[in-house]
């Protein structure tokens, strides 16, 4: 396969589950390897593809490898891990290969092709594509993964069998697929700073899929869908850094940010906001995740260890 694997035995369902970069395990009905049990996180952990190896990264919950409890670890042939008492799996083996398949020409740059299915939606101002991890019904197009091919169709046209090199034109973007080395890819979850060490009790871990957001810390959980999603999605792509709220603004509502006037425009951004702090407050979570610094700009406020998990 062309997409870094792991096969895990699942004893409770007496089955084999292939997990790639960005997969969760934990009580999430869209977890890769769902568990329904109490002792296990909704976000339990994350498939994590770090330089040319898979890793499994604790979020939520914790991870044993024998006696000893570990934030993260190598996924291994052979490794039996425990996500809490009797709750095991064994990795059956992993598959790595020398390259991985990268999209150019995208709104958000070049992406590294990771999961089975995305989509082509209007990048900002309805010009171009963004590329959108999951299916998305009334996409520009979709790219999906079947085996060793990866596949292309344009809305209402035929599937087609990906061509490495040939470029795709789609809604002004010239969309093109080639091969890069594995070593040479970026991690799949990106720190603040390289060298922020493992997340402690209190910090935050922040998983963006632009049409949702997985806040996690300690045992508490905000799921946020719709604009507010859309907003930390934006922030988590730059970073966190600081960015003009109307730079934001226009990336969330697109062609309509065009026919508002900026008043409008900012209370559209305002009302957001305020839904955002309203879910944070309704788990006990902070709610100054996201703030207007005062000069125009608006930013995460991030603490030194929170961690900011792009998965768009």
């Amino acid at each position: 396969m062309h997409v870094p694997t792991a096969r895990i035995y699942v004893p409770l369902k007496q089955s084999i589950v292939a997990v790639y970069p960005g997969s969760i395990i934990g009580r999430l009905p869209t977890a890769a390897i769902q568990i329904t049990d109490p002792r296990v996180s909704e976000a339990h952990a994350l498939v994590s593809l770090r330089g040319n190896r898979l890793k499994m990264v604790a979020l939520r919950g914790s991870l044993r490898v024998g006696d000893d409890y570990v934030d993260s670890l190598p996924l291994e042939q052979g490794v039996c891990i425990e996500l809490a008492p009797g709750i095991l799996l064994f990795i059956e083996d992993v598959t790595l290969p020398g390259s991985t398949w990268m999209l150019c020409g995208a709104e958000q740059g070049p992406v590294e092709l990771v999961v089975a299915t995305y989509s082509c939606v209007p990048g900002v101002g309805g010009v171009g594509v963004r590329l959108v991890a999951e299916y998305m019904e009334g996409a520009l197009a979709h790219l999906w993964t079947t085996a060793e091919d990866l596949w292309f169709r344009r809305a209402g046209a035929e599937p087609e069998l990906v061509l490495l090199g040939h470029v795709y034109a789609v809604n002004g973007a010239a969309l093109q697929v080639i091969r890069v080395p594995l070593a040479s890819t970026s991690d799949t979850l990106t720190e603040r700073s390289s060298s922020a060490p493992d997340p402690r009790p209190g910090d935050l871990v922040v998983v963006a899929r632009y049409t949702s957001v997985h806040i996690h810390c300690e045992r508490k959980t905000a799921v946020l869908s719709g604009r507010p999603a859309n907003l930390v999605s934006n922030l988590v792509r730059q970073g966190g850094r600081p960015v003009p709220w109307d730079t934001i603004a226009q990336q969330i509502w697109g062609a309509t940010a065009d026919r508002l006037d900026r008043m409008l425009l900012r209370q559209n951004l305002d009302r957001t906001l305020q839904r955002l702090r309203e879910r944070l407050r309704e788990v006990g979570l902070r709610e100054d995740l996201v703030a207007l610094d005062g000069t125009g700009n608006i930013e995460l406020i991030l603490g030194a260890h929170d961690r900011l998990v792009n998965e768009m």
